[in-house]
């Protein structure tokens, strides 16, 4: 058994023999704290010509009877996990936009 850091967090991992894939989700809270969850994200960007590129962020946010609100995102970096600048997207209820390095990023919350 290997362990290895999984945003921040110690995961233990097992031997390629025993691996199984995982199902496919939008978020995995990482963290409660005063109702509002940090949970880890990936941001892609829907480029029709060109090479589309995705990429690891965190976001805060709470969810109350179907309706979630966003409080902060952050991106992973070189040096960490940066604050971002985001905003939802008009006529489309829990799809965001983040604006990191000159690209356009989406996620889903």
């Amino acid at each position: 058994m290997l362990l290895s850091f999984f945003f921040g967090c110690l995961v233990a991992t097992s031997s390629p023999a025993n691996l199984t894939e995982l199902p496919s989700i939008e978020r995995v809270s990482i963290s409660n704290d005063l109702q509002r969850d940090t949970y880890a994200v990936i941001g892609r960007t829907k480029k029709q010509f060109g090479t589309n590129y995705t990429i690891n962020l965190r976001v805060t946010g709470s969810c109350f009877m179907g309706t979630c609100s966003v409080y902060k995102v952050e991106y992973a970096s070189d040096y960490g996990y940066q604050r971002a600048s985001y905003q939802a997207v008009f006529a489309q209820a829990g799809t965001y936009t983040v604006y990191v390095n000159g690209e356009t990023y989406y996620f889903e919350f």
